[in-house]
């Protein structure tokens, strides 16, 4: 038998208005001066994380650890979400590449950096080939809609952030509309879930996804924090006791519907000198009606991307009632 429900019409959970919840996100539009070719399908995003550590780290030393440096196991201030270019590995020259790059708000003091040394992928290339491209343009994507950056100068003037509890907000809205039926997830890139340590290969509890995002959530207050500074996560966040009927409710939750594989991520790792491979589920899948009320910790995760290796791509996905289709998130943010 199921947990009682959670109730997701109550409240919204105080923690999601503390000042560290909060982000951006920014679109970075490249065009490919030359033909490029992908290892493997979905490399996309693993490229971008390898030329822009590369980048950051001839450009800005002193930020290459905290962004891209592999001596640290810290949260990243920082999340990609490549282009979909679904099993292409083969992209011509002229083609224009559009990923979409989240930045805590701890960050902004490095943002100018960071789009320089994505200025400088024309200079590095991307791939084997060494294939440039050329960044035309760069845009805030805001709750508001779209606001351009027209220099990195530019960056320490930015518009309002995404806030945690704005998004809760809204998506409790779609839920009081009324809008039925099965509640689908979709990846747009393989997602690296883990639990007990495991890696999860096929279409997992409700609950999984959810402890995913109470995660995500937790890594903001992490990052907020000053450098060197110990201690627990903020007593402002979700408690245990907050947290486990959603896991409880949660957990019997199972899809009822799968169409999903194993799919694997690569990445050069230059400390080992070697290609690393990165696992995740990829696919889409539909639990029943009654996980909808999960609907507003859901659409926090679809800003936040779930999992492991987010900085190479990892972890994006639409969460959608009714049908396996784009999400409203995509409507909000894009042009």
């Amino acid at each position: 038998m199921n947990a009682a429900l959670p109730e997701w019409h109550g409240p919204t959970p105080v923690g999601l208005s503390a000042p560290a919840m909060r982000w951006w996100h920014l679109e970075l539009s490249h065009r490919l001066l030359d033909d490029l070719h992908l290892p493997t399908p979905g490399s996309l995003g693993a490229l971008y994380r390898s030329v822009f550590g590369l980048a950051l780290h001839e450009r800005a030393p002193h930020l290459f650890e905290r962004f891209a440096g592999e001596q640290s196991d810290a949260p990243r201030p920082w999340w990609l979400w490549p282009t979909d270019l679904a099993d292409d590995t083969c992209v011509p020259a002229g083609a224009v590449l559009n990923v979409r790059l989240g930045l805590h708000t701890s960050a902004l003091p490095e943002l100018a950096a960071c789009l320089q040394a994505f200025e400088d992928f024309e200079r590095h290339g991307l791939g084997a080939q060494r294939s440039r491209l050329r960044l035309e343009a760069v845009r805030w994507l805001t709750p508001q809609g779209p606001v351009p950056l027209h220099s990195p100068d530019d960056a320490q003037h930015p518009p309002t952030p995404w806030q945690a509890d704005d998004v809760w907000r809204s998506a409790r809205a779609e839920l009081t509309a009324g809008q039925g039926g099965a509640l689908w997830v979709q990846t747009v890139t393989p997602l690296r879930l883990k639990v007990a340590s495991r890696l999860v290969t096929e279409p997992p509890p409700l609950s999984v996804l959810l402890l995913g995002c109470f995660m995500r959530l937790g890594v903001l207050l992490t990052l907020s924090r000053e450098p060197g500074e110990a201690g627990q996560v903020p007593p402002a966040w979700l408690s245990d006791a907050e947290k486990a009927p959603w896991l409880g409710w949660s957990r019997c939750l199972l899809p009822d519907l799968a169409w999903t594989q194993r799919a694997q991520v690569h990445r050069w790792s230059s400390r080992q000198q070697r290609a690393i491979r990165m696992d995740g589920l990829a696919g889409a899948w539909a639990y029943p009606s009654e996980a909808c009320a999960a609907l507003p910790w859901l659409r926090l995760g679809e800003h936040l991307q779930l999992g492991g290796k987010t900085t190479v791509g990892m972890g994006a996905f639409h969460i959608h009632i009714g049908g396996p289709a784009s999400s409203i998130l995509t409507s909000q943010i894009a042009a």
